[in-house]
């Protein structure tokens, strides 16, 4: 019987034929990224830029919310008057049955939005709470960003150095900015130069 799994697999781009499965892939990745701890002072650095991120997203959804509820109340507004036509016999059935079905699914389109906002804003508040705690780690940060910010991540941990080689990631360079993590990061990975030159300032893996 066919199977309609789907695995995920990534492909070597200097071995054709080698094919890396990426659960497990991912799943390394993601703990070494669970590894990364924030000295207290790059807390509060992430802290100052997160805010006001956070604050704009707010901002946005409330507006959406806003303007969601203002179409809902002028399609019930048309959906009385609507009533009210077909009460006074000013139109047809037929008539009032199609735009009653119009208007019900515009109306019904709306508050499914505004439940998923809702459960958004929910979620968002959660996540504000994890990452503006005192016990943030890389991850958290990294499973709330969208691909470009990862990607962003992922070079200024380790630039474009980071390779998957015999079932294991290795680099030629660590941000020494997190270098309070290389005890526990150093089982995980092999890096060649773990206090590699280029990045020493304090702030420089946020920035």
């Amino acid at each position: 019987m066919p199977s309609n799994k789907y695995y995920l697999y990534y492909k070597c781009t200097g071995h054709p034929s080698a094919n890396v499965s990426g659960n497990i892939l991912h799943e390394k990745f993601e703990s070494i990224l669970r590894s990364i701890t924030f000295l207290p002072y790059q807390i509060d650095l992430i802290k100052q830029i997160i805010k006001p991120m956070l604050r704009t997203a707010r901002i946005v959804e409330h507006r959406l919310d806003k303007e969601r509820s203002r179409k809902k109340t002028s399609i019930e507004r048309k959906m009385f008057q609507l009533e009210e036509k077909f009460i006074d016999n000013l139109i047809e059935h037929s008539v009032y049955q199609n735009w009653s079905r119009k208007l019900k699914l515009e109306r019904s389109i709306l508050e499914k939005e505004l439940e998923v906002s809702k459960a958004g804003k929910a979620a968002l508040q959660f996540d504000i709470d994890n990452l503006l705690s005192d016990k943030m780690g890389m991850f958290g940060i990294y499973s709330n960003c969208n691909t470009e910010q990862k990607r962003m991540i992922i070079h200024a941990i380790f630039r474009d150095t980071l390779t998957w080689k015999d079932n294991s990631f290795t680099a030629s360079f660590f941000n020494p900015s997190l270098n309070h993590n290389l005890k526990t990061i150093l089982k995980m990975i092999s890096i060649k130069s773990a206090f590699s030159v280029g990045v020493s300032n304090e702030g420089a893996l946020i920035y």
